[in-house]
């Protein structure tokens, strides 16, 4: 996976503020799409989190410009109707499914085209738990870094402390959960076994389950962090790529799950 701001940073400014002005039309095409369409939940933000994703991927392919523009056009085209049709499975959220279905399709077999640079990773301790922890905010939108994660959980406290909560929690779980495992810090520093251990936290602890108790939102949260590593785990030998299936998958089962509220009423 291209790392997007290393990238960003190496291209001539010329090209650098083509990329940027890229992006921000890309957004003005997907809301455009959904307006067309008359979708619901345009004015929210509910049809544009899927289309900024595969701008996002698009332009971590390291794709030549033209290329990821029309990438981007044709994967934000793609995603409004696959989004409608998730909307109408009862109990089972959209969440990122249409953005990996897409991206998956388009990027998938094109993903040894061209020259990609691997994510930041460190070997020393300290410096590597930290940028594991962050990154794991910073993949969740194919980018890498510290202060692009910082960025994300900042934003994410400002609109709700306990989403940034458990955010942090599901960061902090995952890195953890994934150091045990392969006992290297170089490996989990990227950020990458813990980015979908953020968002099945935040799933599960302010979305899913509500209403329910804190010690269960937390255990919930937890169990769905674990979900998730595994999930990734069995998911690396596929041919296709990860993004954020394990999230995905996750939800999914949690959403279908009895709450702690419903059970307890059963």
């Amino acid at each position: 996976m291209c790392v997007l701001p290393r990238v960003l940073l190496n291209l001539p400014r010329a090209e650098r503020a083509e990329r940027v002005a890229g992006r921000l039309r890309d957004g003005a095409e997907q809301l455009a799409f959904a307006a067309a369409l008359h979708v619901d939940g345009t004015s929210r933000g509910l049809m544009g989190y899927n289309r900024a994703l595969v701008g996002a991927a698009a332009a971590a392919s390291c794709a030549p410009l033209h290329i990821a523009a029309a990438l981007t056009v044709a994967g934000a085209a793609a995603v409004i109707p696959l989004q409608q049709v998730f909307d109408r499975v009862p109990r089972i959220p959209a969440v990122t499914a249409p953005f990996c279905i897409v991206a998956g399709l388009l990027f998938g077999p094109l993903g040894n085209l061209w020259e990609t640079t691997s994510p930041v990773s460190s070997s020393q301790l300290s410096p590597g738990l930290t940028s594991g922890l962050f990154d794991g905010f910073s993949e969740v939108v194919l980018a890498d870094g510290i202060v692009p994660g910082l960025i994300i959980l900042t934003a994410l406290c400002v609109a709700s402390v306990q989403v940034g909560g458990f955010a942090l929690l599901g960061s902090a779980l995952g890195l953890a959960l994934a150091w045990a495992v392969h006992a290297d810090v170089e490996t989990v520093s990227t950020g990458m076994f813990n980015y979908s251990a953020v968002l099945a936290a935040i799933a599960v602890g302010t979305v899913l389950w509500p209403r329910a108790s804190w010690a269960a939102r937390l255990a919930g949260a937890a169990a769905g962090v674990v979900l998730t590593l595994c999930i990734q785990w069995a998911m690396s030998g596929l041919p296709v790529p990860t993004y954020t299936w394990p999230f995905v998958i996750t939800a999914w089962i949690f959403a279908l799950l009895p709450t702690p509220a419903e059970a307890k009423r059963g």
